[in-house]
């Protein structure tokens, strides 16, 4: 989208980020993507700017050692970030800060509950938190609980991907490490139960947080 002034058509142009570009219906976007907190500089404003801001997710819970005991039990999966999506239509030009929240790390060792997600993700006021870790789930025979999450879906960046979706618990009867969060904000998944006397399951890390920009070009 474009402002018309005497000086022209007057485009939307920034600096930061992994910078990509895609067409849909006929229109023309830029994206600017940041996987890491850094800055947005726009050096023109034309039109409408689109956002998802993610938060971090958190660690996923270890499960107890087996052996048929009451430490066997699963682990329960991480919670995801908070997810916020919208447009900004008053930006100006200027340097815009951008803070892109860590996933926190699975948790390590009997019982060990998971780490929440380090620090919100935030750009231009708007701020998403982080998903706190899984805890363990407790005794004999139980299976993790999922974490909480969102499974929100976002086509900002050319392509459909779910973001902060709902980690799993880890399942009684099993063994291995849950799996670390497979999309921004996600939380890990809780490790494994196992009865059969071998070590824990680790917990899975939460994925770290996004934050994608778009506009017109």
């Amino acid at each position: 989208m474009f402002l018309l002034g005497s000086q022209g058509a007057v485009g939307t142009e920034a600096t930061g980020g992994t910078i990509t570009t895609y067409s849909s219906d006929g229109v023309n976007y830029r994206v600017h993507t940041f996987n890491s907190s850094s800055s947005i500089v726009f050096n023109s404003v034309g039109g409408p700017v689109d956002y998802i801001v993610v938060g971090p997710g958190g660690g996923g819970s270890a499960s107890g050692y087996g052996g048929g005991g009451a430490l066997s039990g699963a682990g329960s999966g991480g919670g995801a970030g908070v997810f916020n999506s919208g447009t900004f239509t008053n930006l100006t030009i200027g340097t815009y800060t951008i803070n892109v929240g860590t996933g926190g790390a699975g948790g390590v060792g009997t019982i060990a509950a998971g780490v929440a997600g380090s620090g919100s993700s935030s750009f231009n006021g708007i701020s998403s938190a982080a998903g706190l870790g899984g805890t363990w789930s407790g005794g004999f025979g139980t299976n993790g609980q999922p974490g909480a999450g969102t499974n929100n879906v976002s086509s900002i960046s050319g392509s459909s991907v779910t973001y902060s979706k709902t980690s799993s618990g880890g399942s009684f009867a099993a063994s291995g490490s849950g799996a670390a969060g497979n999309t921004p904000g996600t939380g890990g998944n809780g490790g494994n139960g196992d009865e059969e006397g071998r070590a824990p399951g680790h917990g899975g890390n939460g994925a770290n947080g996004i934050i994608i920009i778009r506009y017109e070009i």
